[in-house]
């Protein structure tokens, strides 16, 4: 179980593994705990197979909510382990298959229970950018490299190249600052 523990603090416990992905038990752990006195809050996130346990220190010290942390999720873990034992010893009875859709339904339902924050929307792909996260980007690019460049002609004493390199900082600014108008305009 300790090898479990990623952290540990007074008044906080998180458990971190493979064996925590498993969403049935992760329930059944977080509802034990609930139950306990002096725990204030229970997060899980089976994805990523975490636990945090959020508890009053003054009512219950850290080592008797890491041995009640550890008893709850060996307990849902092992009827778990179970389960997949009896599947695996009657392989002429498979579990009926729901369909896809209603599949997708329970495991974003799952996720979402046992999330404390909400999913973000996923990412765009990379060659998929909008053109004014392209346009931004080579924006900000050239502003290093005029900035950079700008520097090193005022340290020489090339007035004229300066202020040139100082124009296009400037215009390469403006785009920047068109792109991200809505955010600054709030």
């Amino acid at each position: 179980m300790n090898s479990l523990v990623a952290s540990a603090l007074p008044g906080r416990v998180r458990l971190r593994g493979p064996v925590l992905r498993q969403a049935r038990a992760l329930a059944q752990a977080r509802s034990a705990l609930q139950a306990q006195p002096g725990v204030i809050r229970v997060q899980t996130n089976a994805r990523v197979g975490s636990l945090l346990l959020h508890y009053d220190a003054a009512t219950l010290p850290q080592p008797q909510a890491e041995a009640l942390l550890a008893a709850a999720v060996q307990a849902a873990l092992q009827p778990a382990a179970n389960d997949d034992a009896g599947a695996a010893a009657c392989p002429s009875s498979p579990a009926p298959r729901q369909p896809r859709q209603n599949r997708r339904a329970a495991a974003s339902a799952a996720r979402a229970a046992h999330l404390s924050v909400p999913a973000a929307p996923p990412a765009p792909h990379p060659h998929h950018a909008p053109a004014r996260n392209v346009i931004n980007r080579w924006a900000k690019r050239g502003m290093l490299l005029t900035l950079g460049a700008s520097l090193a002609l005022a340290a020489t004493g090339a007035k004229r190249g300066h202020a040139a390199l100082g124009g296009v900082f400037v215009l390469l600014l403006g785009v920047h600052l068109a792109v991200h108008r809505h955010r600054l305009l709030k």
